[in-house]
């Protein structure tokens, strides 16, 4: 990827998208998936998606504004995961047990790989993505946050506190995974952090 000391650019597309680059960005999601961001190349990208570095700049405008459309197709494939996890269980535990189950499932596991990739990518320039780093975070936690409030009765400050809890335990979890490939083992520590999920969700006074 260009150096953090060029001038800044845009970090989204500023022309519409139309049906061959959304194709091409779909197509640069999958390849990304499979094979990583290697060097942040137009010029090694192109040919595995049947264009040329030319092309995808005359697309885009620009290599940054073609990767982050890639970050943002991969971010709505996650995104839609997330939905039908929140629109799952409706217990904490259960849904806690859910996003587990899915995101560490053989088939989303290389997306969370990819996540970490990125997010170490976007901590070295920060300034170009922020904006990914902030959703990465905040995206999270609101819904985690109405989710503990709406099961636990908790005031606004508790239920934030423990959804991010839950956010980083999962994350964690997901990272260990990755990084010792211990499924039991992982699976077993988030299960013991579910039950005690189960515990802190139980209101203490009744309504």
């Amino acid at each position: 990827m260009v150096s953090a000391t060029e001038a800044p650019v845009p970090a989204l597309p500023v022309r519409p998208l139309g049906e061959q680059a959304r194709d091409l960005l779909a197509k640069a999601a999958n390849h990304v998936l499979a094979h990583g961001f290697g060097d942040w190349s137009l010029r090694a990208i192109a040919p595995a998606l049947g264009t040329s570095h030319r092309m995808l700049n005359y697309h885009f405008g620009s290599a940054e504004a073609f990767w982050e459309g890639v970050l943002t197709e991969i971010r709505h494939q996650e995104l839609s995961q997330r939905q039908e996890v929140f629109e799952g269980p409706a217990g904490l535990a259960a849904s806690f047990e859910s996003a587990w189950q899915r995101f560490s499932s053989d088939r989303y596991l290389p997306i969370m790989q990819l996540l970490f990739e990125v997010l170490g990518q976007a901590l070295r320039e920060r300034g170009r993505h922020q904006a990914f780093l902030d959703d990465v975070v905040h995206s999270w936690l609101q819904p985690l946050q109405l989710r503990w409030q709406q099961h636990a009765l908790l005031s606004d400050e508790e239920a934030r506190l423990r959804a991010r809890l839950e956010l980083a335990t999962l994350r964690g979890l997901l990272l260990d995974l990755l990084i010792t490939g211990e499924r039991q083992a992982t699976t077993d520590a988030l299960r013991y952090f579910s039950r005690l999920i189960n515990q802190a969700g139980t209101p203490s006074v009744a309504p």
